[in-house]
């Protein structure tokens, strides 16, 4: 019906006076609808990405399909725009040195235009690194039983020792970013006395010396975003965070909130803070991104990634079936690409983790199996 409709409305125009003025534009208009079409969907074929189409129409993509068609337009018409001179008046050099600016200048102002509205495809990697298991113990609760003490320390080396090959498995399937695993294991002492003694008065000690420890980094070695893993509780003075902390470039994940490294799931919780935390460095890197969410209800929850976790119950929940909003899709898209937002929705979904050759790997090297399907 549609285009019935749409082939009286031609036939209609035709018969006007204005159809010479209105038959270019309508042409130009056919082929831009149909360039967007083709970059939609050679973007479900690329990338293997079903956007909505209202997350296409708003994102950077349709913009700059939009400024490139321009210029390839703007261009054919200044080269073309009434080329057949008057009988005996041939195009002059000059005129020839005209159209060729033209076609220059709309060049660079596209070009231009697409730098601007380019996402920010170069990613910083990210270094990962174990704190050693007491790092940050509270000598006030007392040591627990020896028996104990042996078991979460073994459970704790060997996630270490895990987690490890996870980021190999992130690191292969994927080429958004990447993540370092830093095998020395971090003490307190690496970091200054005055910075040690400085954390401790913190309200968040962990925080506080990942922090020192990054710009000890910094200063050191290649500047890396880092993310510190611990078995401790994050709390200190006055605050009790759950789960992990973030700032700015540096975050530290516990597996205290979680029920310890030997806990069922400790690894797809892992595996899912990583990649969160990840994310979530970039985004603020980048994208001007807030947490928590300004305005967002406090305790209210939907499984999105960047929700405030209020305890293991909803962590759980998030963990198993965890996902990106829509906003945060179209924030990812919009920042870092098509290219990124894919990663970044799989590797949350943990499908990468479940499926059988890496299930099988842990199962029979590593000797664990995963909690979710």
């Amino acid at each position: 019906m549609l285009g019935e409709l749409w082939k009286a409305l031609l036939d209609y125009l035709k018969r006007t006076p204005y159809w010479p003025v209105l038959e270019p534009i309508v042409l130009i208009g056919f082929l831009y609808v149909g360039v967007c079409v083709v970059a939609y969907q050679y973007l479900q074929w690329r990338y293997q990405v079903t956007l909505d189409l209202p997350l296409f129409l708003q994102s950077y993509l349709l913009r700059q399909v939009s400024v490139s068609f321009a210029a390839v337009v703007g261009s054919f018409i200044a080269l073309t725009y009434r080329r057949v001179p008057d009988e005996g008046h041939p195009r002059s050099k000059a005129e020839w040195s005209v159209r060729i600016g033209v076609v220059l200048i709309t060049a660079a102002a596209a070009l231009s235009l697409l730098k601007l509205w380019s996402p920010e495809f170069k990613v910083s990697p990210i270094r990962v690194r174990f704190a050693s298991f007491d790092t940050f113990a509270n000598k006030a609760e007392g040591a627990p039983p020896a028996a104990a003490q042996e078991k979460a320390v073994a459970d704790y080396q060997h996630l270490r020792a895990v987690t490890q090959y996870l980021l190999y498995e992130i690191n292969h399937r994927q080429r958004a970013w990447q993540l370092e695993f830093d095998t020395t294991p971090f003490r307190a002492d690496l970091v200054t006395q005055a910075d040690e003694d400085r954390c401790s008065r913190d309200d968040t000690p962990p925080l506080c010396i990942a922090e020192a420890l990054h710009k000890q980094m910094t200063a050191e070695d290649t500047k890396r975003p880092l993310v510190l893993i611990t078995a401790q509780a994050l709390g200190g003075g006055g605050t009790r965070a759950w789960f992990w902390l973030n700032r700015g470039p540096v975050s530290v994940v516990t597996l205290s909130d979680w029920g310890g490294p030997g806990s069922a799931g400790s690894i797809e919780y892992l595996a899912y803070a990583l990649v969160v935390q990840s994310v979530m460095i970039h985004m603020q890197d980048h994208c001007g991104f807030v947490q928590p969410p300004t305005g967002a209800p406090e305790g209210v929850v939907v499984g999105n990634v960047f929700d405030l976790q209020p305890g293991i119950d909803a962590m759980r929940a998030a963990v198993l079936t965890g996902h990106f909003s829509p906003n945060d899709e179209r924030q990812l898209l919009n920042c870092f690409g098509p290219e990124y937002m894919r990663t970044a929705v799989n590797l949350t979904s943990l499908a990468w983790l479940r499926a059988e050759p890496v299930r099988e790997t842990l199962r029979k090297v590593y000797g664990v199996e995963l909690v979710g399907r």
